[in-house]
């Protein structure tokens, strides 16, 4: 890939897409001549301009994942289970109703959950929940 862009994280998303290669259009010639004979071999090549902003990038996201996963351990059966329901799609009601509580009592739930794992909203409980593996992403493919 040939990018004007030069953020880490757009250099993330080109190879989670499928790139085997990634360089700026302001690359050295060496260096997008490399990258070009490297495709070709079907190896992997980033331009080494970029490269420590990139690992700096995904080192950090292994750590922010260890994170989550370290205080995913500190909910409660309750929250968890909770949880992997709201990541299914259930609403308040449909959990209550399927646990024998009040959807009261389940947005209390929601709210520690959010609370304990540093989340904003529901949207990002069901992306928590597919990085923990709660999820069968297979089932949610249209």
């Amino acid at each position: 890939m040939v990018s004007m862009h030069h953020k880490s994280e757009h250099v993330v998303r080109a190879f989670q897409a499928g790139a085997i290669g990634y360089v700026t259009k302001e690359s050295a010639l060496e260096n997008l001549v490399e990258g070009i004979r490297s495709a070709l071999a079907g190896e992997f090549y980033l331009d080494p301009s970029m490269s420590q902003d990139v690992l700096k990038k995904l080192l950090e996201a292994e750590h922010n994942q260890s994170m989550v996963d370290a205080k995913y351990g500190t909910l409660s059966q309750r929250e968890q289970e909770i949880m992997r329901l709201l990541a299914e799609g259930l609403s308040a009601r449909a959990i209550a109703e399927r646990l024998y509580i009040s959807p009261k009592t389940v947005d209390n739930h929601r709210a520690n959950i959010m609370r304990k794992l540093g989340l904003a909203n529901t949207v990002d409980i069901v992306r928590c929940a597919a990085r923990l593996g709660l999820l069968d992403l297979e089932e949610w493919r249209l």
